[in-house]
């Protein structure tokens, strides 16, 4: 069975492309494409891979490729529910240094937690992350309040 893709855009502030069937060298340009466009949408991408029954190494080299485009963008490609022979593969190797996840959910969570952190870094100058945080609900209570 032949691998096929869904996007889907704007969850959590990730893009999720849901890759189903199989995987392989016939797939390869297909996959480079769809993670080019869902990465356009932001550097934050889930590939959901609870439906995917195979992957081969060259496809998973794709995905490390799209991982490194996101990081230089501030985001990463996270990996979501692999099962079977997709989990065995995503321990060895260079694989093992995906973010891997049981769910869509987790990962869009991870991702959010990650992003928070990001801001964080950027608006607090060096500031602790619960200096940073108490500041920003002192701040959104001072909104709320008004």
């Amino acid at each position: 069975m032949a691998c096929s893709f869904v996007s889907t855009r704007g969850y959590a502030d990730c893009t999720v492309l849901a890759l189903r069937g199989q995987l392989d060298i016939s797939d390869r340009a297909e996959l480079s494409s769809q993670l080019a466009d869902v990465a356009s949408c932001g550097p934050w991408v889930i590939v959901d891979l609870t439906n995917l029954a195979d992957i081969d190494r060259g496809s998973l080299d794709v995905l490390m490729g799209a991982r490194e485009h996101a990081q230089l963008e501030g985001g990463d490609v996270l990996l979501a529910g692999p099962r079977g022979a997709v989990a065995q593969l995503l321990l060895t190797g260079r694989a093992g240094e995906f973010s891997v996840f049981p769910s869509v959910g987790v990962a869009a969570f991870s991702a959010g937690l990650a992003a928070i952190g990001t801001r964080l870094a950027a608006d607090g100058g060096g500031e602790s992350l619960a200096a940073a945080t108490e500041r920003m609900v002192t701040a959104a209570g001072a909104v709320t309040a008004s």
